[in-house]
């Protein structure tokens, strides 16, 4: 039951985004962390930017035989010059949140700094990025803690329109 509703969750949000962005992509990565190591491969996330506001979502989802997570996070991005065209660097910061399913639940929320090189081709239609972040979170399940070590980087790729 939990991941017919992780999965009709995800398409909800694909439906409903794709009426509305201006930029639309997948993206993967790992995450490294002084709590587990580096946790790569089992999750993916649709990252997207919305007409209306300023900010680069990504839904993530992690995919486990005893466990789901699901994921936002939302990124401001500060300053995007470029280093030599069309390749270019961003910097920014944002916000994260996480719940998971399984034994134990889990929830998590966090602050976000990050940087990226990004280049678009294509006439700026296609764009393909790599960005780390720094993302200290408090864990508020299945324990109170805090993880200032959360280190994700990803790579992927956005169309836009």
């Amino acid at each position: 039951m939990k991941k017919l509703i992780a999965i009709l969750a995800v398409f909800f949000v694909i439906g409903t985004i794709s009426a509305f962005a201006h930029g639309i992509g997948l993206q993967g990565g790992a995450n490294i962390s002084a709590k587990g190591g580096a946790n790569i491969g089992g999750s993916g996330a649709i990252t997207f930017k919305l007409d209306s506001l300023p900010w680069v979502f990504a839904v993530d989802g992690a995919f486990y035989s005893d466990y789901i997570g699901l994921g936002l996070t939302a990124d401001m991005w500060i300053g995007n010059p470029v280093i030599s065209k069309p390749l270019r660097w961003y910097y920014g910061w944002g916000v994260a949140g996480s719940i998971g399913f399984g034994d134990p639940v889990g929830l998590s929320a966090g602050l976000r700094v990050l940087a990226g090189l990004n280049f678009k081709v294509l006439d700026n239609v296609l764009e393909f990025y790599l960005q780390a972040a720094w993302q200290p979170t408090i864990i508020i399940l299945p324990e109170i803690g805090f993880n200032v070590f959360y280190f994700p980087v990803v790579g992927g790729f956005r169309f836009w329109f």
